[in-house]
């Protein structure tokens, strides 16, 4: 199959998982406009090598979901710079590191960060949070990507029939694989949740995981290769097919994907 009829015949899907992305990555307007084309770009170049790499083992949305969200965090990184642990919060510990992340990469507030720092790391208590905040270094601002609120959502186009029942099969699979996969984390060592929810949950590398966590690299590839094993049988014994799985594990159907650590959230937040 030549380039072009390659590209145009998987157009659809490369423009839902690109609308996808840049939803979970809060784009907008011009720029979610410029993300797509360069996306497309990128696709189409050397004979559409990256669609030629697909497998098949897994489905083009679920590859392609992978592919793209990589480049989004890739590009970020070129323009924004990576962020690394301070001194003092890889001293502080784990804990620090990822209080770190939220409030100073992420910008986010205290009392929003607070109940995801304890589903991760329940032992520690409020004040503890407060004086290891205080301890960390602030950071020069970066730039924020935020959603327009003032748009007129009536002036959106309307949707399709067929992409509104796309989007309700969608929502009601991702509630139900959530809830099965909240069930099967709750087998996990908060360790092995700890590392999910940094790699996945974060988008940090393993290099990055295994500074922040303290832990040996190499390991770490096998241990996240067997929890997310034990979450596809768990997935595939609740019925829901292969093509389906590695879309919902890479997080492509929404951002409120909680890896299983929102109730442990809530009750950290209720203490």
């Amino acid at each position: 199959m030549d380039a072009k009829t390659l590209f145009e015949s998987s157009l659809e899907t490369i423009e839902r998982t690109i609308a996808l992305v840049s939803r979970r990555g809060r784009l907008r307007g011009a720029d979610a406009e410029d993300f797509s084309s360069t996306v497309k770009l990128a696709l189409f170049e050397d004979d559409c090598a990256i669609l030629r790499k697909h497998s098949g083992i897994a489905s083009l949305g679920a590859y392609l979901a992978v592919v793209i969200d990589r480049m989004l965090h890739d590009g970020r990184a070129r323009t924004l710079g990576r962020f690394y642990a301070s001194t003092e919060a890889t001293r502080l510990g784990p804990a620090a590191v990822m209080l770190e992340l939220l409030v100073r990469r992420d910008q986010r507030p205290f009392e929003e960060a607070l109940p995801i720092l304890r589903a991760s790391f329940p032992e520690v208590t409020r004040a503890e949070a407060e004086r290891m905040l205080q301890r960390l270094p602030e950071r020069n601002p970066r730039p924020q990507f935020v959603d327009i609120q003032d748009v007129d959502s009536s002036l959106a186009e309307p949707a399709g029939a067929d992409q509104r029942t796309m989007e309700l099969e969608q929502q009601r699979l991702s509630r139900r694989t959530a809830q099965i996969l909240r069930e099967t984390l709750a087998t996990f060592s908060l360790e092995d949740r700890t590392i999910l929810r940094l790699h996945y949950g974060m988008a940090q590398s393993i290099a990055d995981v295994s500074r922040m966590m303290r832990l040996p690299q190499r390991p770490l590839y096998r241990r996240l290769e067997r929890a997310l094993t034990k979450l596809r049988e768990a997935l595939q014994t609740a019925g829901i097919d292969n093509r389906s799985i590695p879309d919902l594990l890479s997080g492509a159907l929404g951002e409120d994907f909680d890896l299983g650590l929102r109730d442990n959230a809530e009750r950290s937040e209720a203490r």
